[in-house]
């Protein structure tokens, strides 16, 4: 982000936040419509986002990275408390002995992106949002831990389940039985 805007914002310049808004809101809701499953409050959690993002504004370093990786961050997290108050969201403890399962991310390449969101949609929803923060998000398992009130060792086990899963969906896709709890894929 360019010094001039990041002053703008932190003087509270209401014509600098709202160009801010309307060149990051797409990118920023594509992000929160991965936790939040309706846009009516995709979109509240997402303004809510942006009102943090603003007050947060003079804890953002351009040296500590981008202010595109730091917003993601900031409505991830709301997006979360969203989840947590709204649903009731809770992380159990798994059996944390289960064996980390290694990927095979070329499986996913011969599916279509809609395809393979329909396939997360699937996923228990502890799954799916752990999943997301760490294949898609790129969070670590420490960070995952940090955010969600989790032991590490839990968010590699729901990780490693998530993954499990997945590939019994992609089986039973190639074998056309596929059959989502949403319709047919």
């Amino acid at each position: 982000m360019e010094a001039h805007i990041l002053k703008r914002l932190n003087q509270n310049d209401p014509a600098t936040q709202k160009a801010v808004y309307y060149q990051h809101a797409d990118r920023l809701m594509a992000i929160v419509l991965r936790y939040v499953p309706t846009k009516m409050e995709a979109e509240d959690v997402l303004q809510d986002a942006f009102v943090q993002i603003f007050e947060k504004i003079k804890m953002y370093h351009k040296d500590k990275g981008s202010f595109e990786s730091w917003s993601a961050k900031v409505v991830v997290n709301y997006a979360l408390m969203f989840l947590r108050k709204k649903r009731k969201l809770v992380f159990y403890e798994e059996d944390l002995h289960a064996q980390i399962l290694k990927t095979n991310n070329t499986a996913l390449q011969d599916f279509e992106k809609e395809d393979v969101e329909k396939l997360i949609q699937n996923l228990d929803e502890k799954y799916a949002i752990i999943f997301k923060l760490k294949a898609i998000d790129g969070y670590t398992h420490a960070e995952i831990a940090e955010l969600l009130n989790i032991q590490k060792e839990a968010s590699r086990t729901i990780f490693s389940r998530a993954k499990k899963q997945l590939k019994q969906f992609l089986k039973s896709k190639e074998s056309n039985l596929f059959i989502s709890k949403k319709g047919t894929l």
